[in-house]
C-alpha cells in the first residue's frame, strides 16, 4: 500500500481499460461487458440516471436505502414492494417478482441478492427467466455481498452471452475491507449497453490509487480463500454463541456474511437494543428500524471471542 501511495501524485488512466480487463477476468466476462465504478452505490445512481424510459422503477424490499433515494433524486416514481415481516426468511420467487413487474410495467427493477439486510439470495435461473419474460424492463441485481461466498463465480450475473436487459453490480470495497477506496463494477449482459453506460459516466471514474490496486486485489488468492473459510466458521459460531448463552433472539437463514436476528422480548425494539449495546458494552450492531424492521437487528459475525462477548452483552441487556 505504501508504494501505491506514490500514484496519488499522478492522474489515473483516462478510461480504465486495463482495470476493467482485470475485473472482467476476475468474474469471467469479456472486457467490453464490464464498467468500473466508484463503488456499487455510484453504479446504482448512474444506472437510474441512464434510464431512457420515464416509467416507474420497482424496488424489492426491505433493502438497501440507495435504490429508492437514487430514483427519487432523479425525479422518478419509485414503487417499493416489501415482504411482510413474517416472510423475511423467504427469498423472492419468480412469480412474486413477475407479478410486481406485470402490475407496474417498470423501466427497471432493483434487486439486492444476497439482500441487505435479510441475507436472502434469489437464484440465477429465476433472474434469467424474468429477463426472458420482461425484455422491456432492465433487471438490476446488486451482488455486493456475493463475493463473500466461495461459490460466487457460479452464481454471479450476468453470465457470458447473457440477457441484454440484465445488469449486475459488484463491490470490491466490501470484500476487501476497503470501503474508503470506493471500487466497484457494473457488468452488462449486452456489450453495447456497457459501452453507452461507460460513455455516460465519462473518464477518470476512480482514483490513481484505486486503479493501481485493482489487479493486486483480484489476484490475491490467499486472502480470498482465507476470508471464505473464516466467514463460514464465524457465521456458525455466532449462531451457536447466541444459542448457548440463551439470548432472546431468533436467527434467520442467510446467504450473506451477516445475519438478521428477530428480537423475541416484547418490550424491547431494535433501536433500544443497539443504543444500549453501544453505550454499555461499546459494541456496535445494526438496528434494522431504518428498513422498517423495528424488531430486527443485523450482526456481522466475528472471531469466536468477539461472538461470545457480544452474545453475553446482548443477554445482559435483554434480560435486564
Amino acid at each position: 500500500m505504501r508504494s501505491s501511495a506514490e500514484d496519488l501524485a499522478q492522474y489515473p488512466p483516462l478510461w480504465h481499460l486495463s482495470e476493467e480487463g482485470a475485473l472482467a477476468e476476475w468474474i469471467g466476462l469479456a472486457a467490453d461487458q464490464v464498467v468500473i465504478t466508484a463503488g456499487s452505490t455510484s453504479g446504482i445512481f448512474a444506472l437510474v440516471n441512464s434510464l431512457q424510459s420515464r416509467r416507474p422503477v420497482v424496488v424489492l424490499g426491505p433493502t438497501f436505502w440507495a435504490y429508492r433515494q437514487a430514483v427519487e433524486l432523479a425525479d422518478r416514481d419509485v414503487v417499493l414492494i416489501s415482504r411482510p415481516t413474517a416472510d423475511l426468511a423467504k427469498p423472492w420467487s419468480e412469480e412474486e417478482i413477475a407479478q410486481a413487474i406485470s402490475q407496474t410495467r417498470p423501466a427497471a427493477l432493483f434487486l439486492c441478492s444476497p439482500n441487505n439486510p435479510t441475507g436472502n439470495l434469489v437464484a440465477g435461473d429465476v433472474i434469467g427467466a424474468l429477463c426472458d419474460r420482461f425484455p422491456e424492463t432492465k433487471i438490476v441485481v446488486d451482488q455486493t455481498y456475493l463475493p463473500f461466498r466461495s461459490d460466487w463465480t457460479e452464481m454471479r450475473l450476468p453470465s457470458p452471452g447473457s440477457h441484454a436487459n440484465l445488469v449486475g453490480l459488484i463491490s470490491l470495497s466490501k470484500f476487501y475491507c476497503l470501503p474508503g477506496l470506493r471500487l466497484g463494477l457494473a457488468a452488462f449482459g449486452d456489450a453495447e449497453e456497457a459501452w453507452r453506460f461507460r460513455n455516460r459516466l465519462g473518464p477518470l471514474r476512480i482514483s490513481s490509487l484505486g486503479a493501481r490496486l485493482v489487479s493486486d486485489l483480484v489476484n490475491d488468492v490467499e486472502y480470498r480463500d482465507r476470508t471464505w473459510a473464516t466467514i463460514v466458521e464465524a457465521g456458525i459460531d455466532l449462531v451457536s454463541c447466541v444459542s448457548d448463552v440463551g439470548v432472546a433472539l431468533t436467527p434467520l437463514p442467510t446467504a450473506a456474511p451477516f445475519r438478521l436476528f428477530r428480537i423475541d422480548k416484547p418490550d424491547m425494539d431494535a433501536d433500544m437494543l443497539a443504543n444500549r449495546l453501544l453505550k454499555e458494552a461499546r459494541m456496535r450492531i445494526t438496528s434494522c428500524s431504518v428498513y422498517g424492521l423495528d424488531r430486527h437487528i443485523r450482526i456481522m459475525a466475528g472471531l469466536p471471542k468477539d461472538n461470545r462477548r457480544l452474545s453475553l452483552a446482548l443477554r445482559a441487556i435483554i434480560d435486564n
